[in-house]
Formats: structure tokens, C-alpha cells, sequence
């Protein structure tokens, strides 16, 4: 494969797996400050929380997370595909172009 080819998939890896770990961090912040915002108003208490409110917090931030990252990589790996046809349609059609003007002098 040419170097051109190799480059432009690696940016493309690197462009998803960016967008996947920030939706996925994004999701786990809030997620978690959602579940200890919840616990602390229906404790009704100036206290924080218990520690099984944190590990609660985390948990459903992590799996929330988790979720948001597959769908995230689901969407990034189709619009990589349809890209990648599109590229393929465009070099097909050049290469035929390419040949089509070879052919006519002869």
C-alpha cells in the first residue's frame, strides 16, 4: 500500500479513538456528578455521601461511559467505511479515465 494510503487511515484512527475517549470521559464526568447530585438532595443533608455513593457514582459513570464509547466507535467505524468508498469510487473512476485516454490513440 502506498504511504499515502497508511497515512491517511492512521489519522483517521487516531481522529476516532479521540472522538471515542472524549464522549466517553464527558459521559463518565457527568454521569457521576448526576448520581452524587442526586444523592446529596435526597439525603437532605450537608454531608456528601457515603462511600457506596461514590463507588455507586463511578460505576454508573464507567458503564455509562462504556455505552457512549461503543456508539461512538459504531458511528466513527461507518463514516469511515462510507469515506473509504468514496475513495475507492474516486481512484476507480480516475483509473478508468486514465485508461480510456491510453486507449483512444491507438
Amino acid at each position: 500500500m502506498p504511504a499515502g494510503i497508511v497515512g491517511h487511515l492512521w489519522r483517521a484512527l487516531r481522529h476516532a479513538l479521540g472522538k471515542i475517549l472524549a464522549w466517553a470521559g464527558a459521559t463518565f464526568v457527568v454521569t457521576a456528578l448526576l448520581v452524587e447530585v442526586i444523592a446529596y438532595l435526597a439525603n437532605g443533608s450537608a454531608a456528601l455521601g457515603s462511600p457506596a455513593t461514590h463507588l455507586a457514582a463511578v460505576a454508573l459513570g464507567l458503564a455509562v461511559g462504556y455505552a457512549v464509547g461503543l456508539l461512538t466507535l459504531i458511528s466513527e467505524t461507518g463514516t469511515l467505511l462510507a469515506h473509504g468508498a468514496t475513495d475507492l469510487e474516486r481512484t476507480c473512476v480516475s483509473a478508468v479515465e486514465r485508461l480510456e485516454r491510453i486507449k483512444q490513440p491507438l
